[in-house]
């Protein structure tokens, strides 16, 4: 039934060729992709820095260095901490993180719902060998292994997230990723996001 509904809303997507994401200011935007996806560019696009909360700039905060997995759990206590504190005081924020685990997720939703927020998702459902091709041309690469392990997980996350409880799902291809826009909307007028779920 699930995968029903991603493919439906697929086909829907990817009938647009210049896909609007509506989002209001009290929003949540959680992004969710693997390494070379184009998350962090597309978010540095559309979204002010200081509204973006990335977990590799919070391993760079405390170890001064973003890649390093071995301060994982402190730098998503301070990732999930800014995040709070951002929606404490009414801020729209994104969470720039690969978010391939169901419990992160939950901690982000369960976040937002604390705070009257809305909490929606991007998904970049990229070609696992255009995100490795990316990778190598990074100076600071992640690896092709790593790239392979986590989209496995990124697909076992697709299918999960519609029975999580976000607001809506947006899912970008590599075609609808250069042309997808995002516009921050009044709370009070009324959300016509056609790749909604």
């Amino acid at each position: 039934m699930i995968e029903k509904i991603l493919n439906i809303f697929k086909r829907k997507t990817e009938q647009e060729e210049n896909p609007e994401i509506k989002i209001t200011p009290r929003t949540l935007v959680v992004l969710c992709g693997v390494a070379g996806s184009g998350k962090s560019t597309f978010a540095k696009k559309f979204f002010k820095r200081t509204q973006i909360v990335s977990s590799d700039n919070c391993r760079a905060v405390i170890s001064d260095n973003p890649a390093n997995q071995a301060v994982s759990k402190h730098a998503f206590d301070l990732f999930y901490f800014i995040i709070e504190k951002r929606l404490l005081v009414g801020r729209l924020t994104v969470a720039d993180a690969t978010s391939l685990s169901k419990e992160t997720r939950r901690q982000l939703i369960e976040i937002a719902r604390k705070y009257g927020f809305k909490v929606v998702i991007i998904i970049f459902d990229i070609p696992l060998e255009i995100c490795i091709e990316r990778d190598q041309k990074r100076p600071r690469k992640v690896g092709e292994q790593v790239i392979r392990n986590q989209y496995i997980n990124f697909l076992e996350a697709k299918k999960s997230i519609p029975t999580e409880g976000f607001d809506e799902i947006f899912i970008l291809n590599e075609k609808t990723l250069d042309t997808a826009t995002v516009r921050i909307i009044p709370p009070y007028t009324t959300s016509n996001n056609s790749a909604s779920l």
